[in-house]
């Protein structure tokens, strides 16, 4: 292989310009595909929108591409997640889609889209891009001129093919496993909230609140400042909050020299994640995690101990019933969201205390089984992508037979 390390920017245009749109001749009603950011999907290569909208409607507000595309999602978590793929089947050749996507142009001499597509998966590109994002809170950026100054090892087009015709052939071996372990987890977590949800059934003498009603503080935002290294006070923030309501292993701080008290967790105190593609992940603070502060994507709510324990407060919000209230009341911008007013709202059901005390150890207990199998299931789809990284390194560094 040729090992000739080139600039990004050197083989592709990033983000083109909408006046080649003038080419087109297109009329204002004229139907153009639209691929809002949730739609672009990890893991997919050939993204195929959906959505069409007429010309006059996203010409103005929208970023534009165009066939064999390369879109790269530049806002964190979905970059870091993967969100990347080629533009593909566009509705009279052209798209527009969020702002939030850095359209890659591959200069078809010189680089397969397909190459650049599995090179932009490896963990390298995301380890470094993270390093550079820029903004505050959950929502940092990624910097075109990152992009553009990436250099990548550029072989031939005839071995990028062959490149590119393994790792499609591995790749798609992986996902099938990939695809029926996730299948599984899926109706793991299908099962845990449908288990909440019989065991939570209102019952006779059970009360009904609104959230702000049963909360002594309620819809309180958090900071919006950046991250910094670990100094005593963690810093949670909307990324660190995991699917089952735990936290990660990446632990920061607030880069702020002081910390108004507000900002400071207390033992009970219930976090909602309001944006992204965590909206509605909750997460119950416990003083074991340490002295904490949170951030701005995230809502504080301080349980009423005479009405919903806070363990209570997150198994309600756990439920199916609650899962499908988030998706019915998240609004969507540029990424879906659920502001302190919505969230307020939320009407549950609870009973006394004592009898919440007798109900939360049963509730434990089913976390405790379906935790157990949704490990499980994530360790092999882990592996699975690990094995995929494994492939990357070796077919960006000359070694792929």
């Amino acid at each position: 292989m040729l090992m000739t390390p080139t600039r990004i920017g050197d083989i592709c245009t990033i983000a083109p310009s909408k006046s080649e749109l003038k080419g087109y001749h297109f009329k204002d009603d004229t139907l153009v595909s639209f691929l809002p950011m949730e739609d672009l999907t990890v893991g997919l290569k050939n993204v195929i929108p959906v959505q069409k909208k007429s010309v006059k409607d996203v010409v103005g507000s929208y970023t534009f591409f165009a066939e064999g595309d390369i879109l790269l999602a530049k806002v964190t978590p979905c970059f870091e997640n993967g969100k990347l793929g080629i533009a593909t089947n566009l509705q009279n050749g052209v798209g527009f889609g969020s702002s939030e996507l850095i359209v890659i142009r591959p200069n078809l001499q010189r680089v397969i889209p397909a190459y650049l597509y599995y090179r932009l998966q490896d963990q390298r590109f995301k380890k470094d891009g993270r390093s550079v994002m820029m903004g505050a809170c959950g929502l940092k950026r990624l910097p075109k001129s990152f992009v553009a100054d990436t250099c990548i090892y550029l072989p031939s087009l005839s071995e990028q093919q062959r490149i590119v015709d393994v790792l499609d052939r591995e790749f798609t071996i992986i996902d099938s496993l990939k695809e029926s372990v996730s299948k599984n987890l899926e109706n793991s977590v299908a099962f845990y909230r449908k288990s909440l949800q019989k065991a939570l059934k209102p019952k006779e003498g059970w009360k009904e609140y609104s959230l702000e009603d049963a909360c002594l503080e309620s819809g309180q935002y958090g900071m919006s400042v950046p991250s910094t290294t670990y100094n005593g006070i963690r810093y949670l923030r909307i990324t660190d909050i995991t699917d089952d309501g735990n936290l990660n292993r990446e632990i920061v701080s607030a880069d702020i020299d002081s910390i108004d008290k507000k900002y400071i967790l207390q033992e009970g105190d219930v976090l909602f994640a309001r944006t992204g593609a965590t909206v509605g992940k909750t997460l119950v603070y416990e003083s074991e995690m340490g002295k904490c502060s949170y951030a701005g994507y995230l809502i504080r709510y301080r349980p009423d101990p005479a009405i919903v324990l806070p363990r209570m407060l997150y198994y309600i919000t756990h439920s199916s019933d609650y899962y499908e209230w988030v998706c019915k009341n998240q609004r969507q911008s540029t990424l879906p969201n659920i502001s302190a007013r919505l969230y307020n709202s939320f009407i549950f059901s609870v009973p006394s205390v004592k009898e919440q005390e007798m109900i939360i150890p049963v509730l434990d207990s089913i976390y405790l089984k379906c935790k157990e199998l949704n490990d499980y299931y994530s360790k092999i789809c882990i592996l699975c992508d690990d094995l995929k990284q494994s492939l990357l390194t070796k077919a960006f560094s000359g070694r792929l037979l």
